[in-house]
């Protein structure tokens, strides 16, 4: 079985969420999405995120009646810091049989030489690189090159359109009291309601 990871704060997850996981199975060819909110990330900042229990209820809700999409709590439940690679070591033990794969917007691909232990993670993982911005093709076709000789990292390009929905662009609207209906999946909109989150209703 193909398995995209798709992590994030999923603060609050979004139908740009979505439809990246979606286009991940109709062409990137993977049989399932896991979805991975993080838990003590080395990038994120504690300021700026609610409870795991909320953000987990959210994407509970989001994706709850597709079958093709599932969840796991590998990064909240953990105490430690929760680095990719670490977080796919584990994965690798509880799916020793499935080929794993990291889903990851174009942009990132810059960034990869600078992760921990990339050259360690390029060997139980491929990545599946969504929203291809043609546009910089030069710039993408020397990373790539740095990418795939330097580290041997696996990369698998995903035809998708770019959402310009942000988790962020969300919290500022509902601060702001605008609307976010059809932006967020009208379950997660509940939960935003019923908690008061991001200063909804002040």
């Amino acid at each position: 079985m193909k398995i995209a990871v798709f992590g994030g704060s999923f603060n609050p997850v979004h139908i740009g969420h979505l439809i990246a996981a979606s286009y991940a199975i109709n062409n990137g060819g993977m049989d399932k999405v896991l979805f991975i909110p993080s838990g003590n990330h080395p990038f994120i900042e504690k300021r700026k995120t609610i409870s795991s229990d909320i953000r987990l209820e959210m994407l509970k809700n989001a994706i709850k009646n597709d079958d093709m999409f599932d969840f796991s709590t590998i990064e909240i439940d953990s105490k430690e810091i929760s680095y990719t690679y670490d977080t796919f070591l584990k994965l690798k033990e509880i799916y020793p049989d499935d080929e794993l794969f990291f889903i990851i917007g174009y942009d990132i691909l810059f960034d990869l030489p600078k992760w921990n232990k990339i050259e360690e993670l390029s060997k139980i993982c491929s990545f599946l690189v969504m929203n291809r911005d043609t546009d910089r093709n030069k710039e993408l076709k020397n990373i790539v090159d740095e990418l795939t000789d330097m580290y041997n990292i696996k990369l698998n390009f995903v035809d998708s359109p770019i959402i310009g929905i942000s988790s962020s662009d969300i919290r500022k609207h509902i601060a702001e009291n605008k609307r976010v209906n059809y932006l967020v999946p009208d379950t997660v909109l509940e939960i935003i309601k019923r908690e008061g989150l991001y200063g909804y209703g002040l």
